[in-house]
């Protein structure tokens, strides 16, 4: 690539020579120079996605570990409220029994009074299993869909 205003600017051959020549090694080292830029921007750019692949993947298991969890979590809240409610059965029918024996003056009203809590402490156990439950299924759906902000 000669151009005229380097003829222009020199006086001499010479001087035209050596403006020829800088131009012409300028011309020659700048690829290098720009290939080891762009080399070095394929660099970063590879360092960028392999972190967002890790951040990506990272975020996968994540989710998945929620999900699994939250899965293992209702099943056993599952069972406590099947226990809950057979034990509840049971009280019921305890409770139903001694009334039977109440009422005729068999039994005391301080034989049925244990019984009675029970059966009511159960039922609020009952109650505070089921919304765990709820609860974990919430979770369960926020797993799977992401989150929400």
């Amino acid at each position: 690539d000669l151009s005229i205003t380097t003829a222009v600017r020199s006086n001499t051959f010479e001087g035209l020579l050596e403006s020829q020549a800088g131009s012409l090694a300028g011309s020659l080292l700048a690829p290098l120079f720009y290939g080891s830029r762009l080399k070095k921007e394929v660099e970063r750019a590879e360092a960028v996605r392999h972190q967002l692949a890790s951040t990506y993947a990272e975020t996968v298991l994540i989710a998945f570990q929620e999900v699994e969890n939250n899965l293992i979590q209702e099943v056993k809240l599952m069972e406590q409220i099947d226990v809950l409610e057979r034990q509840l059965t049971l009280a019921t029918q305890a409770l139903g029994q001694l009334r039977v024996e109440y009422l005729p003056g068999t039994i005391a009203y301080l034989a049925v009074l244990p019984t009675l809590t029970q059966q009511q402490q159960l039922r609020r156990e009952l109650v505070d299993a089921r919304m765990a439950l709820n609860e974990t299924r919430i979770g369960l759906y926020r797993a799977l869909a992401g989150g929400f902000s």
